[in-house]
């Protein structure tokens, strides 16, 4: 009966408010898992009859889709610097983002919600998150004696200890194997890792073979460039950088009257840096049309995927799912299309389709560039000369674009536009540009871009007399850009 009256209590509370509830990662998870693996479990033990009955004409989520709820959320911990205990306790303890926009309603975490999310970290060879997840439904373990578990403590514990062994920590993976010998040694028996620590002298040619694959397992940390870069992307998408005051003091707001129709209807717009211009412009699109654009989209949604040597594969590098619409599709697009030629003075009529893109649990890309290295994949009309980014959502915790050698984070504002050029005025790529979306910590977020390609700009975007330079900056946490280091003689 007590994952019976679980499922009742968090039934209750996501009626409340659906989309609200399902913003915060947690409650989304475990809703994943009680249509999952929580519900095949019930169906294999109840013996009494219940309200919840299978309806095999639905789709329930898989145990893939719960794998990546949990990676998701390892994302979310890994970059806003999350507690295991408050986040299980169904809680959020950043200190960023639109708090107004926050449901109080949450539910804490059981203990095999916290095994079950352990495990599939475990699996992805994600040790260092793991282990805390691991620990943290031992805690719980021991405190809900009226729910069944198809697992043990001494299941738990043998996870903890093969995370620390993983993780090259033998001192803290033996302290286990000990703890685990008195709750049941048998465990410690039946696992040749375990009962190598059980011997006492680590002798390393009686450790069993490594089985794992971890060529072979995608985990985002694998892509990281670098330790600093990875520090700088993460530090932006807590906010913890600002453009330094010397650079911010140099850039403005205006109404933008380039033509005709804007001296009509003018749009407001934010000079967020300059050389590398990076403008917003607010309010560019509106709730009816958003609404549009979701609707025509509809179920073509898709896992986005990235281009890697010549092809295209699924990545924990890019977590969202995205779809491609026409002008002809609704006329709302082919309104945008009209507008983004408005706002950015370039022609459209040789930018790709208008993509959509929907961020979830944990939702993110590393960091990347828009336009193409090679220069090859696009043709006759040429590389993505330029960005248009619309945000079609608030999200109340993450989400930001982030410029990761700009020091530049921009959240996302609903209804406003971000625009930026790719490349400098040679036509080679503005390494400068290598942007990333945050992960998103509380919300949905969901947005549409268009590429501009170099073809149909050679009057709008002339090629200038003096060759554009392409100075990198970098900047620290008190606004002060950082000094270059001395050469070595």
């Amino acid at each position: 009966m007590g994952y019976l009256n679980i499922f009742t209590t968090e039934h209750a509370k996501a009626s409340r408010e659906v989309e609200n509830y399902l913003a915060n990662p947690i409650n989304a998870y475990t809703l994943i898992k009680r249509l999952s693996t929580d519900f095949d479990y019930l169906k294999m033990v109840a013996s009494i009859a219940t309200d919840y009955e299978f309806d095999s004409k639905l789709l329930y989520p898989t145990e893939k889709d719960t794998a990546g709820a949990a990676l998701g959320i390892a994302r979310l911990q890994d970059t806003y610097k999350l507690n295991v205990t408050r986040l299980a306790g169904g809680k959020l303890n950043a200190r960023l983002g639109n708090k107004k926009h926050m449901s109080k309603t949450f539910s804490p975490m059981t203990a095999s919600d916290c095994f079950n999310l352990a495990l599939k970290l475990y699996k992805h060879e994600d040790y260092q998150i793991a282990v805390h997840w691991f620990i943290e439904a031992l805690e719980k373990f021991s405190n809900e004696d009226r729910v069944v578990n198809p697992f043990s403590a001494a299941d738990i514990m043998s996870h903890i200890a093969k995370c620390y062994h993983y993780s090259k920590n033998e001192s803290d993976a033996l302290a286990w194997v000990n703890k685990i010998s008195q709750v049941n040694p048998r465990e410690v028996d039946d696992d040749p890792i375990l009962r190598y620590y059980s011997q006492g002298v680590l002798d390393k040619e009686m450790l069993p073979e490594d089985n794992r694959h971890s060529k072979e397992v995608d985990s985002w940390r694998k892509i990281r460039v670098s330790a600093s870069a990875w520090k700088m992307f993460a530090e932006l998408c807590r906010s913890e950088i600002d453009v330094p005051t010397q650079i911010a003091r140099k850039l403005h707001c205006f109404y933008l009257r380039r033509n005709a129709f804007l001296q009509l209807a003018p749009i407001k717009t934010e000079q967020l840096l300059q050389k590398p211009d990076v403008f917003l412009f607010h309010d560019v699109l509106n709730q009816n049309e958003i609404d549009a654009i979701k609707k025509t989209v509809g179920h073509r949604l898709k896992r986005a995927l990235v281009y890697t040597n010549n092809e295209k594969i699924r990545t924990e590098s890019r977590v969202s799912k995205s779809a491609w619409l026409d002008d002809i599709d609704h006329d709302v697009i082919a309104r945008m299309s009209q507008r983004i030629e408005d706002f950015t003075g370039m022609s459209t009529t040789h930018a790709e389709q208008l993509q959509i893109a929907n961020y979830g649990i944990g939702g993110q890309y590393n960091p990347h560039y828009d336009f193409d290295k090679t220069g090859k994949h696009h043709g006759d009309r040429g590389n993505r000369l330029a960005t248009v980014l619309f945000y079609m959502s608030d999200v109340a915790y993450g989400g930001a674009t982030v410029f990761t050698r700009l020091g530049l984070s921009v959240p996302p504002i609903k209804g406003s536009a971000l625009f930026w050029t790719n490349l400098l005025s040679s036509g080679d790529g503005d390494n400068r540009t290598l942007h990333a979306a945050c992960p998103v910590l509380y919300g949905n977020k969901w947005v549409a871009n268009k590429w501009i390609h170099e073809a149909g700009q050679e009057l709008t975007r002339p090629c200038p007399l003096v060759q554009e330079t392409m100075p990198v900056q970098f900047w620290k946490k008190n606004n002060q850009p950082k000094q270059n280091a001395p050469r070595k003689s």
